[in-house]
């Protein structure tokens, strides 16, 4: 029989003699939804702020650059969306935030290059 190996969290450090990390309680992990739920609030409500914290954007990239917020319609949408239509539409505004910023280039991320949204 093989030794247990010693895994830490990611989020807090805490040390477990296990295959794979337990389910616990991690402080950490709690104050990072928080932030992020806090973040999507603000970027849904149209006021994107950058989390400074864990140096993340907003999912469109419009706490830094303001001319990339998405409509109002798609943040809802992204907020109700289940993991895979998320990773999706992360594309799409990583896209949109490649167009802007090298409008000279077409740049495809993901998906029919016919239905990439340019920002206005």
């Amino acid at each position: 029989m093989s030794e247990p190996v010693l895994v830490t969290c990611r989020c807090c450090d805490a040390e477990f003699e296990h295959d794979i990390e337990p389910a616990h309680s991690c402080s950490a992990l709690e104050a990072y939804r928080v932030r992020i739920d806090e973040q999507t609030q603000r970027w849904l409500g149209g006021k994107p702020v950058h989390n400074d914290v864990d140096g993340e954007c907003c999912p469109d990239f419009s706490c830094c650059q303001p001319e990339l917020l998405a409509p109002i319609e798609t943040r809802e949408a992204f907020v109700r969306a289940n993991e895979d239509a998320r990773m999706s539409m992360l594309m799409s505004f990583l896209g949109a935030g490649l167009a802007a910023a090298v409008p000279e280039k077409t740049v495809y991320i993901a998906g029919d290059p016919a239905n990439r949204e340019v920002p206005s």
